[in-house]
């Protein structure tokens, strides 16, 4: 059986283009709709929106690139050739960034000053890359004669793009993941964390995919293969806000007595647990059910055990503040003190209250 991508056509490429491309658009924009009406708008989503930019020049770049070669002058051509090449690095490698600002922005101490000088390095792999297409194009410059000019990148860029795309993608697996071990979560809340940094994965295999489409076929099948690999890198960028986006609307949908608190790093899952909590009592009363007074003020006793403020643990606070007072000011007679202050608390309480 004949493998479709054999026999690929313009049309079927033009098309994914066009459509990933809308799909990675729409999905950053709203991801940086949700990040400035919730006012958390910062660099992750500034590389989000700066690599939704390169990903529209480097569509337009495929589209005249697809076209009748005979549409277009010989430098026009040139320039595409070299345009295509330089923004697939320039996209994949800018979500690459705000993925890893994505980890960064909730990241501290140590790990955090790792992480941006794993940034650095990224900015120096993309730099290495780009020139690489300059030395390995520019060392063979026969292909500049074709009449639909692709320049062929070879072996070694394949390999480089293999090693740094896997090494890189790595980094934004793991890093996660040390990360969330050390927060307070749930089993499940760590794995679903987890889960989403590891889509990461995703853009690997395209990445894998794209280096043996370079090796075996080149041509149209090359260009297919990067189209896919720009453009699922940015919707990966997006996904955990995207994400964290659905889980909020259903946590303010829903009515359950208990939130799932994927936002938990914001204010908005505690308003949520209140909703829910009073969307239970109405419910409770509706069905004529007693409904228990809250305790809004209780004691950790000796054995680890609860109980509720009584009326008498009043006045033990009052000697607790007086005593902690009188230790403050430094009186010479604390017992005399302390003694005085109870017998004219006394005398201002009734019988029954004593």
């Amino acid at each position: 059986m004949t493998s479709p991508i054999r026999h690929l056509k313009v049309e079927d490429v033009r098309i994914v283009n066009y459509v990933l491309t809308a799909v990675a658009v729409v999905v950053t924009c709203i991801r940086l709709g949700d990040r400035v009406r919730t006012a958390r708008f910062w660099w992750d989503d500034v590389w989000a929106a700066f690599t939704m930019l390169l990903l529209i020049v480097f569509m337009a770049a495929v589209e005249v690139h697809l076209q009748d070669p005979a549409r277009h002058s010989a430098r026009i051509k040139l320039i595409i050739a070299y345009f295509c090449p330089h923004f697939f690095y320039a996209v994949t490698w800018s979500a690459r960034t705000s993925i890893l600002l994505t980890i960064i922005r909730i990241s501290q101490g140590t790990l955090r000053r790792v992480l941006v000088g794993v940034g650095v390095l990224f900015g120096v792999t993309w730099a290495i890359l780009f020139s690489q297409v300059w030395w390995v194009c520019e060392g063979n410059p026969a292909w500049k004669k074709e009449s639909n000019p692709q320049c062929p990148l070879g072996l070694d860029v394949a390999i480089a793009q293999v090693i740094t795309d896997v090494l890189s993608d790595a980094i934004l697996v793991f890093a996660p993941i040390r990360l969330v071990w050390r927060i307070r979560l749930t089993g499940a809340q760590k794995i679903r964390v987890i889960a989403i940094f590891s889509t990461t994965l995703v853009s690997t295999a395209i990445s894998l995919n794209h280096a043996y489409f370079v090796l075996k076929w080149g041509g149209l099948q090359e260009a297919l293969a990067a189209v896919m690999q720009c453009c699922v890198s940015l919707i990966v960028a997006n996904l955990s806000v995207i994400i964290a986006l659905i889980f909020r609307i259903s946590t303010d949908a829903d009515d359950m007595t208990t939130v799932p608190s994927f936002g938990m790093f914001s204010m908005e899952g505690m308003g949520s647990t209140m909703r829910s909590y009073m969307d239970w009592e109405r419910r409770q009363a509706a069905a004529g059910a007693a409904i228990k007074p809250g305790i809004t003020s209780t004691f950790m006793t000796s054995n680890g055990g609860v109980r509720r403020r009584e009326a008498g643990d009043e006045d033990d606070d009052e000697d607790a503040d007086f005593d902690s007072k009188a230790s403050r000011d430094g009186s010479v007679d604390t017992e005399a003190n302390i003694r005085k202050h109870k017998k004219d608390r006394s005398l201002t309480h009734t019988p029954e209250e004593v």
